[in-house]
């Protein structure tokens, strides 16, 4: 390997350095053919002459090259803290030789193509990586990033050059070790089914819009500017914005302004058109396209355009068929199609190619289970960025809804929800009248008891809002939607990251549903109920319902999950014994909302569970606050309006829940629930509609 640095210079805060460095295309062939990677160093200006460790960051894909930085944003301002940073332009990608439609024909026939392309998996990646990194480090091991794709390479480091890794991060991406791609999309489609319906609960204009513009390109596909042939199937591929942070707002302006009015009718505007290029087109990154099968390919057998077979399995991503109903256009999400090689220009001359590679049955494993159980190199998720986790009763009185929106769930699933026995009335197990609400309402039913109402005195301040990860740990489905979801829809929506870890899954919640039934259903609407405020990781820690007890177990896997997501902000349910006055709290919540409180703690302390440290989960002491919500002694607030719409349909998700509670229409009881709730502690709060919390600093 031979390293060449063609440039060094300055962006605001860091001095940068170009290298070159040349390597086997195949290096079981050492002495033949090579080729040029790109790679940029970046250093923190204060920092530049010291001896400091590398991190190599290892770009998700497959296909990109590293991100262009400029100055130190984001996870790279955090790095440059401790770190040298090399952002590795991956073989194929951004400045290294490049593969594409332009440059392939140089290898010959598709046949020749097809075979130079299998040299570009995550084993050849980190064969380079440990060609080049002794002329870096010296020989020291480096600190490995794995964003997405990268992830796959950095499993796949761990699992052939351990030696290489001092630390391995993974943000985003930890594959299968032995998954075929139809595993991969048997699990995707329903997942992005989810994400379309939270989508269409967050702008449900968008049913029809996308219903217009999908008619149109089955009537008649329209050629794009470029070259680019949009079809129906084509349009339904930007679901691919629906994988980001902001994505599913960038969906809804795109198709917001779709048509203008021209001479004989309407056509598809020429802004829109070009923006659906901009995010449909391969012509930056066409290894994406080409190799995205083949990173899960290692069993001996084919892909076989897996995403377009597996497809077929899914009737509700037909276009046709929902346009022949009354049913929303569904997108797709991140898949390759063989029509992609006929619509897409810039792989169009690659098209057979691509039908050899999903047709080879050689490829060689890409990782080493047995290796990997032995690896002692710590992995953990980065301080900076989520880990990416592939997932696939007491009967008394439930809390009153005016600390509804500040106390959680007035219909827990440690409250056995029953469909009423006549309108009006309520059964939970058929308490007495005498520990029931008193009488006249419902139990469930809007109302504040007489301890609770009335304003107190004293203002709430606003919550922090310097912070960008969040861990909200309640014990069951549904314990979030009780207005604290509002807040969470407007963080998310202002860009900050928070996940969920239930104790539970309500599997005791639903009294004429069986848990082993009510279980399953009651994760899957947890699940579509958080997407629908933004939040895409949900975890489930498997305590029984009902029954949780606080102790060292609970303890531990709350603060294994802080660890995981090392959140800046925890966020809980009521810990105390009452909601105020004399409504009495579940067991459940009093023990999970004190041992999150606990376990904010416990997360920083590595010698209370030491076995955490074991399993690769540092101890994390970035806890600032925990929040709990629906305390009956409240110190902030945030402005429940901007989220309120959507904290009402990620309550509606439960719907086998709410519908068991009341005979009310589903949608207007949440609608009433929430809106009254929220206004409690308006008065207190500059007479806005108020999610509260009570705030303590850690």
């Amino acid at each position: 390997m031979t390293d060449t640095r063609t440039a060094t210079y300055r962006q605001p805060g860091v001095v940068l350095t170009d290298h070159r460095f040349s390597v086997p295309l195949d290096h079981d062939e050492p002495d033949g053919e090579r080729i040029e990677l790109y790679g940029r160093e970046v250093v923190a200006a204060e920092r530049e002459g010291m001896p400091l460790p590398w991190l190599l960051y290892l770009q998700g894909g497959p296909g990109f090259g590293a991100h262009r930085l400029v100055g130190r944003p984001h996870w790279l301002g955090r790095a440059l803290t401790e770190f040298r940073v090399l952002l590795l332009d991956q073989r194929g990608t951004g400045a290294s030789t490049p593969a594409s439609r332009q440059t392939l024909p140089l290898r010959g026939g598709p046949e020749e193509q097809a075979d130079y392309l299998t040299h570009f998996r995550a084993d050849s990646i980190v064969r380079d990586c440990e060609a080049i990194r002794p002329g870096l480090t010296g020989g020291a091991p480096w600190t490995v990033l794995g964003q997405s794709f990268g992830g796959f390479c950095t499993t796949t480091y761990l699992s052939t050059a351990p030696e290489g890794v001092a630390t391995a991060l993974f943000t985003g991406g930890l594959p299968s070790l032995d998954a075929h791609a139809d595993d991969v999309y048997r699990a995707a489609y329903p997942r992005v089914t989810r994400k379309n319906e939270a989508h269409y609960a967050r702008y449900p204009q968008d049913v029809e819009r996308a219903r217009r513009i999908a008619a149109h390109l089955l009537e008649r596909p329209v050629e794009l500017p470029g070259g680019y042939l949009l079809t129906a199937e084509a349009f339904q591929s930007l679901g691919i914005l629906l994988g980001s942070g902001d994505g599913s707002h960038q969906l809804h302006f795109l198709l917001e302004d779709a048509f203008v009015r021209v001479p004989g009718g309407h056509a598809l505007s020429d802004a829109f058109q070009e923006q659906v290029r901009a995010h449909l087109s391969y012509a930056a990154n066409p290894l994406y396209a080409l190799l995205h099968e083949a990173i899960y390919a290692q069993d001996g057998r084919p892909t076989a355009w897996s995403a377009e077979r597996v497809r077929g399995e899914f009737p509700r991503f037909d276009a046709a068929r929902a346009l022949a109903g009354d049913e929303p256009v569904l997108f797709t999400g991140e898949t390759i199609h063989p029509w992609q090689f006929t619509t897409d220009p810039a792989l169009r001359p690659l098209r057979e190619t691509a039908g050899l590679l999903a047709a080879r049955t050689d490829w060689t494993p890409l990782y080493d289970p047995e290796r990997l159980a032995a690896n002692e190199v710590p992995p953990r998720p980065p301080s900076t960025t989520t880990t990416c986790t592939s997932t696939p009763p007491t009967r008394c009185a439930p809390p009153p809804p005016s600390a509804a929106c500040a106390p959680g769930s007035p219909t827990s699933s440690s409250t056995t929800a029953s469909a009423p026995a006549a309108p009006g009335s309520w059964t939970a197990s058929s308490p007495s009248p005498a520990t029931g609400p008193e009488p006249g309402r419902r139990r469930g039913a809007p109302g504040v008891p007489p301890s609770y109402a009335g304003p107190m005195a004293e203002q709430l301040a606003p919550m922090p809002e310097d912070w960008q990860r969040a861990l909200a740990v309640v014990a069951h489905p549904d314990d979030l939607e009780y207005g604290c979801a509002a807040a969470v829809a407007q963080w998310t929506d202002g860009g900050r990251e928070v996940a969920y870890v239930l104790a539970t899954r309500g599997e005791a919640g639903i009294d004429s549903l069986e848990p082993a039934i009510s279980g399953p259903l009651r994760e899957a609407e947890q699940r579509a109920s958080a997407e629908v405020v933004g939040v895409g990781s949900v975890e489930f820690l498997g305590h029984r319902d009902g029954v949780i007890e606080y102790g060292p177990a609970l303890r531990r896997d709350i603060a294994a999950a802080i660890r995981r997501h090392r959140p800046e902000l925890v966020i809980t349910l009521n810990h105390r014994d009452t909601w105020g006055g004399t409504y009495r709290n579940t067991p459940d919540h009093v023990a999970v909302g004190r041992a999150a409180l606990d376990a904010a703690a416990d997360a920083g302390n590595r010698w209370i569970f030491p076995e955490l440290g074991a399993e690769g989960l540092v101890p994390w002491d970035g806890v600032r606050w925990v929040a709990v919500f629906g305390s009956d002694r409240p110190t902030h607030a945030v402005d429940a309006e901007p989220g309120l719409e959507r904290g009402i349909r990620s309550l509606l998700a439960h719907r086998t829940y709410v519908e068991a509670l009341t005979e009310e229409d589903p949608e207007q009881y949440c609608r009433n629930l929430l809106t009254e709730g929220v206004r409690h502690s308006a008065d207190r709060f500059g007479g806005r509609p108020a999610v509260t919390f009570e705030l303590f600093p850690c």
